[in-house]
């Protein structure tokens, strides 16, 4: 049985999960994570073209301010707005 994500079938599930016992197993018990979070000087899914030193000062001001800090979190995909997420239960 899947994990309930859309498209998301037994096999993907228990690769992920073991993925993720990986990660915090090599890391002391942290959860390292990769992956695009989105391309410099490319049109975006909204239409939006955003120039590589704009993300890269964004990306180097994150990681100062909330990832250092410890203060960083959020949501992967985007979420139907109807359900309750990470996002409504935000404590800032």
């Amino acid at each position: 049985m899947g994990c309930g994500a859309s498209g998301c079938g037994a096999t993907r599930c228990s690769r992920r999960r073991a993925a993720c016992h990986r990660s915090l197993r090599l890391n002391d018990g942290d959860l390292i994570v990769s992956g695009v979070l989105q391309r410099a000087d490319a049109v975006n899914k909204n239409g939006r073209v955003y120039p590589y030193h704009t993300l890269r000062r964004e990306v180097e001001r994150f990681a100062r301010d909330k990832v250092a800090m410890c203060k960083s979190y959020g949501e992967l995909n985007h979420p139907d707005p109807q359900r309750p997420t990470f996002r409504a239960v935000d404590g800032g």
